[in-house]
């Protein structure tokens, strides 16, 4: 996400202290969401404003009224039709100017007005949007005292996930390799840009086995105090926006911290298997996740020609080997997609 905006438009609020939730998709940040939710001072919102994605830098220029009109009328009628979330626009555009404006001022406008109608003690904010790593930088530069929160899961039951519940064709869910080789890369770079008192990555399998240990590294990142309420989403959590509990595409509800179970043994092909193995290594191995190393049928072949000969994963694939680089995004342009539902008339 590379924009030649000036410090004014892209603007900073010093005196908020958001939340940023990273991830690949499904990957149970979500969850990790619900979990900060439960502390008395977040409000939490995953996968409706998304202002990375819809409104950063999409409006220009953002310091002209009418943009700034159409900035927060059209983020209203977004959430307002795809998710039934309101809020008061004369407000978000008013603690917007208050800011200073530029981007950061309307972001934290449209949030906080939220917040103040739906949770109006807390305090802070954070939003978890998947897939828009690329966007951690403009959220730092937007915020000096906001931090990043980057959800890792095993690529493995990433791919598996994605193959059980997406509707794009051919061989699209094996993006998860280039996404995640992506996200790996991008980061490494950016802990080393702003610092890792910016940025912590958490592990989904980690929580799950000891999510009070978990939890209260995520609170000493934060500097806030640890809540035992956050060990009781059931009781809890309110995110707003996709709903938590329901979000698993292997059905059913998410009960407590579900523990992690290797599906993708059972939904995923050998060769999809040792395709993302081979492809993610070291990666995988820095983050502590081993390689099925034995387990594939006797008699196995490997032939990768029909990833391939795939249309879309196959430039991806052969763009990797020549470059060594990852890549962020899905097959179907998620704005455009949802701009369409939204404004059919414009889109």
């Amino acid at each position: 996400m590379i924009h030649n905006l000036s410090k004014a438009e892209i603007g900073s609020v010093s005196h908020r202290r958001p939340v940023f939730i990273s991830s690949l998709y499904r990957s149970s940040s979500t969850f990790v969401t619900a979990l900060l939710s439960c502390h008395p001072k977040y409000f939490a919102m995953s996968s409706a404003v998304k202002y990375l994605r819809f409104g950063f830098a999409k409006y220009c220029p953002i310091l002209e009224e009418r943009n700034i009109d159409k900035l927060i009328d059209e983020t209203y009628c977004r959430i307002n039709e795809r998710w039934n979330i309101q809020f008061e626009v004369g407000l978000a555009k008013e603690i917007g100017i208050s800011n200073g404006g530029g981007y950061a001022g309307f972001y934290d406008g449209i949030m906080t007005a939220i917040m103040f109608r739906y949770a109006e003690r807390k305090t802070e904010w954070t939003e978890k949007i998947a897939v828009m790593w690329s966007g951690i930088p403009a959220f730092l530069n937007m915020f000096p005292n906001g931090k990043v929160l980057h959800v890792h899961r095993d690529p493995r039951s990433v791919m598996a996930s994605y193959k059980n519940m997406t509707n794009e064709p051919g061989y699209a869910y094996l993006d998860t390799i280039f996404n995640y080789i992506s996200s790996i890369q991008h980061l490494k770079n950016y802990k080393e840009k702003f610092g890792k008192n910016r940025i912590m990555e958490v592990k989904s399998e980690d929580m799950a086995f000891d999510p009070e240990s978990e939890l209260r590294k995520i609170c000493s990142f934060l500097e806030i105090d640890f809540e035992k309420k956050m060990l009781d989403p059931q009781k809890f959590a309110m995110v707003l926006g996709e709903p938590w509990e329901t979000n698993t595409s292997f059905r059913g509800k998410i009960i407590g911290f579900p523990k992690p179970h290797e599906k993708w043994r059972e939904f995923l092909e050998p060769n999809e298997i040792l395709l993302l193995e081979t492809l993610t290594q070291p990666y995988l191995s820095e983050l502590g996740y081993e390689g099925m190393k034995s387990g594939y049928p006797d008699a196995f072949e490997t032939n990768f020609s029909p990833f391939l000969s795939d249309k879309y994963i196959g430039p991806k694939l052969e763009a990797f080997i020549r470059t060594g680089l990852g890549s962020e995004g899905y097959r179907t342009d998620p704005w455009l997609t949802e701009m369409k539902i939204v404004f059919p008339e414009k889109y």
